[in-house]
């Protein structure tokens, strides 16, 4: 059994010497792929992610970020539900060239930022409004309205911090 980096150095060296890449090393190649890639539903919805995060950035409005944190937090629940969640997560990791995290909304973020590196501050705002909605079950439908009903983005984390401070894990 080889790996994925030996199969594709004897494809590569096939290639090199302009001779066709014999059918079973095709085989494994095809087999290996298939056990390491990501699977289809979860690629669709890091592209969403990644989509909404693009279409955010377009956005002049104040509130632009707050769909693609309804995105993002959408994502991360639908991810826990399915179970199996630390197999994926590397999986995800890999494919991306990301560390991988144990919270799955640090590492849905981490992803769906594409070529944008956050300051410090706003992903740990943003990280403390997404876990204040789901450490109090709020729906994925009602998460816009959750935010704003509570005062926005900055009170929602301030809240959540509060919160931390009162209750420590």
């Amino acid at each position: 059994m080889s790996s994925l980096r030996e199969i594709k150095s004897k494809i590569e060296a096939c290639k090199a010497w302009d001779e066709p890449v014999p059918e079973i090393i095709m085989q494994e190649y095809r087999r290996l792929l298939k056990k390491f890639r990501l699977p289809k539903i979860y690629r669709r919805e890091i592209e969403g992610l990644q989509r909404a995060w693009k279409e955010a950035g377009k956005s002049p409005a104040k509130d632009r970020y707050l769909p693609f944190l309804s995105c993002l937090y959408t994502v991360g629940n639908a991810w826990r539900a399915r179970g199996d969640l630390e197999r994926i997560l590397k999986l995800a990791a890999r494919q991306y060239r990301l560390d991988v995290e144990a919270d799955i909304f640090k590492f849905c973020l981490n992803v769906g930022a594409v070529g944008q590196r956050l300051d410090r501050r706003t992903h740990h705002r943003w990280l403390c409004v997404v876990r204040y909605a789901n450490a109090f079950d709020v729906p994925p439908k009602r998460f816009r309205q959750t935010i704003k009903a509570v005062g926005g983005v900055n009170a929602c984390a301030r809240r959540w911090q509060i919160i931390r401070r009162l209750y420590p894990r």
